[in-house]
């Protein structure tokens, strides 16, 4: 979101010049000092038999490139409560307990918000998959058959991820 007015006073903001803010977009009676903080998400490999879980994005940013399932971490929520409610809403799979890749940057669509993403692996239980409206179609892949993924921070994932298990094997 870009400010342009104080919330405050609704003067207009102006690229502060001084002190430990300097160049950050602020009030000028020092009401306010905007912060362009990112977005936090929570994403997934999601493993079954030896296999992956990806989903086709119904939704634009990126319609119809495939993704892992994951979303927004909502306020008061961690990561890893993100990434197993996110899971269940877009799938109906209950995952076991996350185990954390990494941390990465991304941004949500070409021009879109930065965010910070947080990567887990974890086993999905058997059951029926049962797509939410947010994916168009899912697959379950092996490594070697991962489709490019749609969001840079899990395009780095997934590498570390696959690195990992090649130099542990």
């Amino acid at each position: 979101m870009k400010f342009r007015f104080c919330p405050l006073c609704s003067d207009e903001l102006i690229p502060l010049a001084s002190g430990p803010d300097r160049g950050r977009m602020g009030c000028r009676r020092e009401h306010f000092v905007h912060y362009e903080n990112p977005a936090v998400t929570a994403f997934a490999l999601v493993e079954r038999d030896g296999r992956y879980l990806v989903l086709e994005r119904g939704q634009e940013p990126y319609r119809g490139r495939w993704e892992l399932p994951g979303g927004f971490v909502e306020a008061g929520e961690s990561p890893a409560e993100s990434v197993r409610r996110e899971i269940f809403e877009e799938t109906g799979l209950r995952v076991d307990t996350p185990s954390i890749i990494g941390a990465y940057t991304s941004r949500y669509g070409d021009d879109g918000k930065w965010t910070l993403d947080v990567a887990f692996h974890c086993q999905a239980s058997h059951g029926d998959l049962s797509l939410s409206a947010e994916s168009s179609d899912a697959a379950w892949v092996t490594i070697e058959q991962m489709p490019p993924l749609a969001f840079a921070g899990e395009r780095s994932a997934f590498e570390q991820f696959k690195q990992k298990r090649t130099t542990s094997s």
